[in-house]
């Protein structure tokens, strides 16, 4: 349901004209509105109809352009903090790296904006989808070869980002959303990272990146909260373990983990081997599992983890 914010007059349609005419309709659900720009018409082409998140340096919302029928993301630079000559400097430089990313995980940049009634700096970008992976992956059973996929794809748009000179600073479950995508249940999408570099812009550190998404990855691999510090996996993923390895060097002491997160994607590639064109060719990773241990269960067979540049929904 809609609802308008003048004349609180229900609508099945969420960012139309109100019939009172002196509003725009929105979610029921919109969330709090610092910046009470909700269901204003603003540049004459974005209706703002709900919250997505309140950050620190940004404001994001969901926006409609009825023009075009297209919903969008708005984000929009706190107007007490992009006072600041550094802030603003910061903010156009991020629209410019951002506009060059060409990764199929990363929200994609539409336009930089200038909104008058928020007398500060806007961007559009590609509309949030799908559903935070925290919550997706306590409410679905996810099996380890969607996991990897996951992981890869994280592992795929963090380098894509230090590629352009962008840091992905503390990345976390907070900014990773899953959506269904062709026959791929499990497509990612990165979010937040305007509001992530901002906060963090005084401490870009690519080799502080690499730690924080090597804790993501062995979270994801154990099903335990970060921080973690050493990786015990069960008998019957004991034949995750050289992947495991990886992440546990990418969480080691900065003087001995990947240089960035491109070394550490390659790296993570070349055990699975991504590159070969045909299974017969691909050499499983050895495990060190012990033959008393594989007594006791069947493990994944490698295969499956291995073309892990198929989507989950198309391996046989």
């Amino acid at each position: 349901m809609a609802v308008c914010l003048k004349c609180s007059k229900r609508s099945h349609q969420v960012g139309e004209l109100c019939s009172c005419g002196a509003g725009y309709t929105v979610h029921d659900n919109h969330g709090k509105d610092p910046l009470g720009l909700l269901g204003k018409m603003l540049a004459n082409k974005l209706v703002p109809t709900a919250v997505l998140n309140i950050g620190q340096m940004t404001i994001c919302y969901e926006a409609l352009e009825p023009l075009v029928d297209r919903t969008v993301s708005l984000i929009i630079g706190r107007p007490e903090i992009s006072k600041d000559p550094k802030f603003k400097a910061r903010f156009l430089s991020l629209v410019d790296k951002f506009a060059v990313i060409r990764s199929p995980n990363s929200l994609g940049v539409l336009e930089e904006i200038d909104i008058p009634e928020s007398k500060t700096l806007a961007i559009t970008c590609e509309a949030y989808k799908g559903e935070p992976l925290t919550e997706f992956m306590a409410t679905h059973d996810v099996d380890p070869v969607a996991v990897m996929h996951i992981i890869h794809q994280i592992l795929l748009v963090a380098a894509a980002y230090h590629k352009n000179g962008i840091s992905v600073p503390h990345l976390s479950t907070a900014n990773i959303r899953i959506m269904r995508m062709g026959s791929d249940d499990y497509f990612v999408k990165l979010t937040g990272m305007a509001e992530a570099v901002l906060c963090w812009m005084d401490k870009e550190d690519l080799v502080d990146d690499v730690y924080h998404v090597g804790q993501l990855a062995l979270s994801l691999m154990t099903g335990k909260p970060v921080p973690i510090e050493s990786v015990e996996l069960p008998p019957e993923r004991a034949y995750l373990l050289p992947i495991a390895q990886i992440f546990l060097r990418a969480i080691a002491p900065s003087d001995k983990r990947f240089s960035s997160c491109i070394e550490l994607c390659q790296t993570f590639e070349a055990v699975f081997e991504l590159n070969t064109r045909c299974p017969e060719q691909a050499v499983p990773v050895r495990n060190s599992v012990t033959k008393k241990s594989s007594d006791r269960y069947t493990p994944v067979p490698f295969e499956q983890v291995i073309w892990m540049h198929c989507p989950p929904g198309g391996l046989k």
